[in-house]
C-alpha cells in the first residue's frame, strides 16, 4: 500500500466516522438509508442474467457489477453500538437462509444476524478486491462470481424484507409494498 492509499484509507474511516457521529443520535435515519441501500444493490444485481447457464460464472458483466455495490450504510451499522439491538431483533430470519456454493465447500448457515450483515459486507468487500485486482495469473482460484452475486442478493432481500416491517420504513414505501408486507 502505497502512500496515496493510506491516505484515502485514512480519510475514508475518518468519513465513515464523521457520518456516524451525525446519524448516532437518529436510529430511524440509518435504517432508511441501510434500506434505501439494500434496495439500489438488489436493482443493481438484477440487472443482470442469471438464468442462462452460457454465460460464464466469471463474465465481466458480474465482475463490473460487482464494483459498484454499496456499503456505506452497512459500515455505519457496525458502529451504531447498543441501538443496532432494534436492528438486529428484526432480522432473525436473516441468519436461516441456504445459500449457493461459492467455491466447492458446503456453505453453513449464518448462526444470527449479525453475523449474516458481517458475512454480507466481507463478500462485497472481496469480490471489490477481487475485481479490482483482475490478476492473469494462475494461482488464484477460480472465482465464481455468479454464485457471489446471488448469495449477496438473497441476504439482501431478506434484509430488505426485515426491513420493510419497520415502522421507520413504512413512509418510504408504495401503498402496494405496505399490503404485500401486512399479507406476509
Amino acid at each position: 500500500m502505497g502512500p496515496g492509499e493510506i491516505i484515502n484509507s485514512t480519510f475514508s474511516l475518518y468519513q465513515q466516522y464523521s457520518n456516524w457521529r451525525q446519524f448516532n443520535k437518529d436510529t430511524a435515519a440509518l435504517l432508511r438509508l441501510l434500506y434505501l441501500e439494500s434496495m439500489r444493490n438488489i436493482n443493481l444485481i438484477s440487472t443482470l442474467n442469471f438464468e442462462s447457464k452460457n454465460i460464464r460464472t466469471d463474465d465481466d458483466d458480474f465482475k463490473k457489477i460487482s464494483l459498484f455495490l454499496e456499503t456505506d450504510i452497512l459500515n455505519l451499522v457496525f458502529l451504531d453500538g447498543k441501538k443496532s439491538t432494534k436492528l438486529f431483533s428484526v432480522m432473525n430470519d436473516i441468519s436461516q437462509i441456504k445459500l449457493e456454493d461459492e467455491e466447492g465447500d458446503d456453505q453453513k448457515n449464518n448462526e444470527t444476524t449479525l453475523n449474516a450483515l458481517v458475512y454480507l459486507y466481507v463478500k462485497i468487500w472481496i469480490l471489490k478486491k477481487l475485481v479490482s485486482f483482475d490478476s492473469k495469473g494462475k494461482a488464484l482460484k477460480p472465482i465464481r462470481y455468479r454464485a457471489r452475486l446471488q448469495n449477496i442478493t438473497s441476504i439482501y432481500h431478506i434484509v430488505a424484507d426485515c426491513l420493510r416491517n419497520l415502522d421507520e420504513i413504512t413512509p418510504l414505501l408504495t401503498k402496494e409494498q405496505i399490503q404485500y408486507q401486512k399479507q406476509k
